[in-house]
């Protein structure tokens, strides 16, 4: 899905990508035309322009080539600075190579350089879940709730978030807002029935804890062995 993302600049008024894969909410790249680090050489690219590196960052950045991407990239910013979707893209290939307190740094920057760059919050708010700064984390899918409510890996990040504080009415209305953008989410119903539980709606947990089984989590049928009873 990250690849949707690289093909428009960070920022742009679509939908932010939905993550697949609910454990690793970071959006995974292509493998498609996977080129040789040898296609790619400084003496090819004009010293003088800094979107030909940038671009070739991009096409690294794609074919999962991060360090060699982050070279390209570091060559775009030498020439030109104050381009933020440049230092998003490099936090995204240091985040690929776990070098999260320095991806968080580029986000940061991009944001500071590009005030609409929204992608960037919720890119950094994962990277700091990664460094176990949930607290910050929160924020960060916060502030990106706040300008885009189209993702549901947001909602449902938050909602993790939320549950574990022990917040579960905002929970809930996380979990309920990633269902509605992504009806088969069964990772959401599950976490929703659980917040449920909590609250002490039984009912809406077991129906919550059906559908999540029915739609493949099989660790919601620990729970309905109980709500059986």
């Amino acid at each position: 899905m990250l690849e949707s993302i690289l093909e428009k600049k960070p920022g742009s008024e679509e939908t932010a990508p939905v993550a697949e894969n609910h454990s690793n909410p970071m959006f995974t790249l292509s493998e498609d035309n996977h080129p040789g680090t040898d296609q790619y050489s400084f003496e090819d690219a004009p010293v003088n322009k800094s979107t030909q590196y940038s671009d070739n960052g991009v096409k690294l950045l794609k074919s999962k080539c991060y360090a060699e991407a982050i070279k390209y990239l570091n060559k775009s910013i030498d020439l030109n600075p104050s381009d933020g979707s440049t230092y998003y893209y490099r936090g995204l290939a240091k985040f690929h190579l776990k070098l999260y307190q320095n991806a968080i740094e580029d986000f940061t920057e991009s944001m500071l350089k590009k005030a609409n760059n929204k992608e960037a919050f919720f890119q950094r708010g994962i990277a700091k879940l990664k460094l176990g700064n949930k607290q910050g984390a929160l924020q960060d899918f916060y502030d990106y709730i706040f300008i885009e409510k189209g993702n549901p890996e947001a909602f449902y990040q938050k909602g993790l978030l939320e549950l574990e504080k022990g917040n579960y009415r905002t929970a809930i209305e996380d979990f309920s807002n990633v269902i509605i953008l992504n009806p088969n989410h069964e990772s959401a119903y599950f976490r929703r029935g659980l917040a449920k539980r909590e609250t002490g709606d039984d009912t809406g947990s077991c129906e919550d804890m059906k559908t999540a089984f029915e739609k493949g989590n099989l660790e919601a049928y620990h729970y309905l062995k109980e709500c059986s009873k």
